[in-house]
């Protein structure tokens, strides 16, 4: 299955990526490399840390959706998204780790630790207030879910953020969320269409907040 996800992220490059000289094809392997080191994350001894090597100009030359996403430990790197993906994206990572946002929200992930099989959210009875079930894999192979009841206040200024050397013009939301355990405060970044630019969502126990932004 890993192998298949490595091909399925390759063929994702390899069928939309064009090189029209040395140095495109350069940044072009730069890339791929840096895909391979996200959130797994190689030995410590090889860690890469994709903020210092990759730039615009690499991510603009890409010419495909290009997806950053860090731990709270660092690890960092950047997915490709799968192709024809509709409403709900799978970004894919050359090491077989998989994020699937809808609407720019995490709702799944695959080879991260503690994988979040689903995220769905529901009405409640209390106005503008909402339920978010998140259903986990344990390590004995049963499923877990966790229950958040949640809040989303938004800001109506815009902000401008820098996204690797790019400006985007957004609006910033708040969502609060507390379970039996836990209280997490996710925040959201969105531009003028509502596009979710970027956010810092919970993502599990174990794995904390991600930080994830579109590079492109």
């Amino acid at each position: 299955m890993i192998r298949f996800r490595e091909f399925a992220f390759c063929f994702i490059f390899l069928t939309n990526c064009s090189a029209t000289n040395e140095e495109k094809q350069t940044d072009f392997q730069t890339l791929m490399g840096l895909s391979a080191s996200i959130i797994s994350g190689p030995s410590p001894a090889v860690t890469v840390d994709t903020r210092k090597i990759i730039t615009r100009e690499i991510i603009d030359n890409a010419n495909v959706p290009l997806l950053f996403v860090e731990k709270e430990d660092g690890t960092n790197g950047t997915l490709g998204l799968f192709p024809d993906s509709g409403p709900i994206e799978s970004w894919f990572g050359a090491d077989g780790a998989i994020v699937t946002l809808s609407g720019g929200r995490i709702v799944a992930s695959r080879g991260m630790g503690e994988d979040l099989m689903g995220s769905k959210r529901f009405k409640t009875p209390v106005s503008h207030q909402y339920s978010n079930k998140m259903r986990y894999l344990t390590k004995d192979n049963q499923l877990e879910d966790h229950n958040f009841i949640c809040i989303l206040s938004e800001n109506t200024d815009f902000v401008t953020i820098n996204v690797f050397d790019k400006k985007y013009s957004v609006r910033r939301s708040v969502e609060s969320c507390v379970s039996r355990n836990t209280t997490i405060e996710n925040i959201f970044w969105r531009d003028t269409l509502g596009n979710m630019i970027a956010s810092h969502q919970f993502h599990s126990e174990k794995i904390g907040m991600l930080l994830i932004m579109r590079l492109n």
